[in-house]
């Protein structure tokens, strides 16, 4: 990881995206407007041109799924 670090273009490191998107989503869900029951499942739907589509579900704030699936060309 030394020599990486070193390189010009610096690597700054290996990220999970279902599990950075719990957090993500829970800091979506606070800028939203409050409801009186709020719901239980949240979905995040992420698109990225080389892999194709992410979904990361939560329940009650836990990620309990999550799926990549290849887009349609």
């Amino acid at each position: 990881m030394n020599l990486v670090h070193e390189l010009p273009n610096r690597f700054l490191g290996v990220y999970l995206v279902p599990v950075e998107a719990q957090d993500f989503i829970t800091a979506i869900s606070g800028a939203l407007p409050a409801e009186k029951d709020p719901a239980q499942l949240q979905i995040l739907v992420t698109h990225n041109k080389v892999s194709g589509y992410r979904q990361v579900v939560l329940k009650d704030g836990v990620l309990i799924f999550t799926r990549l699936t290849q887009g349609l060309n």
